[in-house]
């Protein structure tokens, strides 16, 4: 062949009977995709070197290019170079061989940066074609997709939203791609949306795509959209992983649809049995939780066996995955608490301290007091150091089986140590009625002076005050009685202001011996506007005011309460 041709017709001319396969620029093209087709992928240099060739004897055709720029920019494994010889290549074409680039060579050169997450130059890019004039098609836009998902994620919507008005669907990998880049930006609604999309398209979501998407929806708290996730990973015969059934389990959970849950949990089951995952802890935690709030206590004590089967260690978290499914006021029932701590010693487990703890709290919250001490005791002979919440209900539950002289310990042992802001008003009332019983009137003066130091603060209740003016009236102890007493004003009794409770405070004052001080609390009462029964006035050799209404400029609380 002539050395100076450079056109298909010389070659026609030096070749005629290539004629009847169609143009050289054709053959090369055929041949090409020939070569790669067989896997998708190939040695791209070779591509390079048959291309070298054909422009060697002449063959210079924009379509040779497309095909050898979709070899270079599809191969699986983009680089630096690779992306080099694309640029190389598109120049030469455009410059040395002036031939004018088809949006199909722009489509390939965009895929091929967005494979190597070079957004500026797949912008750089498609901004040339449009001045060209050219159009780009959804493979295009999808290509952009990817490359904005490793920069801009607002301009990768922008680019899905003009796909979405043009009524083209993102390509797999496109929308592959918007679900990663949404992770990175904890977009949970837009990976749920983007995963519909796939679906209802008819798309094969990868099963990272999924693991993600389960994860997004349990985020987004769409347990019901989370569970057809997981279903569909099922189904796509992807490897079962424990994670993404614990993941949905929560999810499930939170959403209080434990009958899906423990069904979930069924399948990990029969997944163990088949040896494709390994139970944790807080898988069979989560199931617990399900069972014992659906009360389905044969399930639970089979979790339960299985556990025991398989030498998991019960921690305070799986007890607490039991108990603490109910509220406040559901777990105020002391069978259930029968049912699950039952098992322990069913099982003949030891449960360590924290567990020990946490039954004995359960029991307490129930008022359970006889049990909760059974629990209590052994896991303060290990230590007898509690948080403030253990604290609080050890009182409770010691005050309820009438151990006030350990009440008495704990709040030595509190005070001792400069902590006794610990005790709640409740709680220091509870004391006050065990120092009662006791009829200890230096630690009821004690507690009158912490309750005193918390005005305003939910002050202990006027039945403090009285407990503490009880025992030190007994014990003959009238003047601290009558300082209690002086100290104690009718503001003090406010936050708990009922007749009740104002007539209860009089009859503790009854006996103390100083007129002139219970006289005048009663005017103190009077000018609130409350007038003492006339009972007590009289035990406390008073009479009854006439008739009038309460003094303007009276304290707040005098409308409320009274003249009852």
């Amino acid at each position: 062949m002539p050395a100076e041709a450079t056109g298909n017709e010389d070659v026609l001319a030096a070749r005629p009977d290539l004629e009847r396969h169609g143009t050289p620029a054709a053959m090369l093209t055929t041949r090409l995709r020939r070569m790669f087709a067989s896997n998708g992928n190939g040695p791209w240099w070779l591509a390079v070197h048959l291309l070298e060739k054909g422009r060697q004897n002449g063959i210079k055709d924009v379509k040779v290019y497309n095909t050898v720029l979709k070899m270079i920019a599809t191969d699986e494994r983009m680089t630096e170079d690779k992306m080099k010889e694309m640029e190389r290549l598109f120049e030469q074409m455009t410059e040395d061989d002036e031939l004018e680039p088809e949006a199909l060579t722009y489509s390939h050169l965009i895929y091929g940066y967005s494979q190597g997450r070079k957004e500026g130059e797949a912008v750089r890019l498609l901004e040339e074609m449009t001045v060209k004039g050219l159009q780009p098609e959804r493979k295009t836009l999808s290509s952009m997709i990817v490359a904005h998902s490793w920069g801009s994620v607002e301009d990768m919507r922008r680019v899905s939203s003009e796909m979405r008005e043009k009524g083209w669907t993102p390509t797999q990998r496109a929308n592959s791609a918007m679900i990663g880049a949404l992770r990175r930006a904890e977009d949970w609604e837009g990976i749920l949306d983007t995963t519909r999309a796939m679906l209802e398209n008819g798309q094969t979501m990868t099963e990272a795509g999924l693991v993600v998407a389960i994860k997004a929806a349990a985020n987004a708290g769409n347990a019901g959209f989370a569970r057809e996730l997981l279903l569909t990973h099922g189904k796509n015969k992807h490897r079962p992983q424990e994670q993404l059934y614990v993941c949905v389990m929560v999810a499930l959970r939170n959403a209080c649809q434990h009958e899906e849950c423990l069904a979930c949990w069924r399948e990990l089951v029969l997944l163990d049995g088949l040896g494709d995952v390994k139970l944790n802890g807080k898988t069979y935690n989560l199931a617990l939780t399900s069972a014992v709030k659906m009360e389905r206590w044969d399930e639970m004590e089979a979790i339960l066996d299985m556990m025991q089967a398989k030498a998991v260690e019960s921690t305070v978290a799986t007890w607490r995955s039991m108990v603490d499914v109910w509220s406040a006021e559901e777990t105020g029932d002391e069978g259930r608490l029968d049912r699950i701590f039952g098992e322990i010693h069913r099982r003949q487990w030891r449960p360590d301290r924290a567990v020990g703890l946490h039954a004995a709290m359960a029991y307490a919250r129930c008022r359970a007091w006889v049990k909760a001490m059974a629990w209590f005791d052994p896991a303060l002979a290990e230590d007898n150091k509690l948080g403030p919440n253990e604290t609080e209900l050890l009182v409770m539950s010691l005050a309820g089986v009438e151990r006030y002289g350990e009440v008495k310990e704990v709040w030595t042992r509190n005070t001792g140590s400069k902590d006794a802001s610990v005790f709640r008003p409740a709680v220091l009332l509870t004391m006050a009625e065990a120092a009662r019983e006791l009829d200890d009137a230096d630690w009821a003066l004690e507690l009158h002076s912490v309750a005193s130091s918390r005005r305003g603060a939910g002050v202990a209740a006027p039945r403090l005050w009285q407990d503490v003016v009880g025992v030190l009236t007994k014990a003959g102890r009238l003047e601290e009685a009558a300082d209690v007493l002086q100290q104690t004003r009718p503001g003090d009794c406010a936050p708990l202001e009922t007749p009740v409770t104002r007539e209860t405070i009089l009859s503790a004052f009854s006996d103390l011996a100083h007129p002139a001080v219970v006289s005048a609390f009663v005017e103190e009462l009077r000018a609130a506007g409350y007038e003492p029964d006339a009972a007590h006035l009289a035990s406390l050799g008073l009479e009854k005011a006439p008739p009038a209404g309460p003094e303007e400029g009276a304290p707040p609380f005098a409308a409320e309460g009274g003249g009852s």
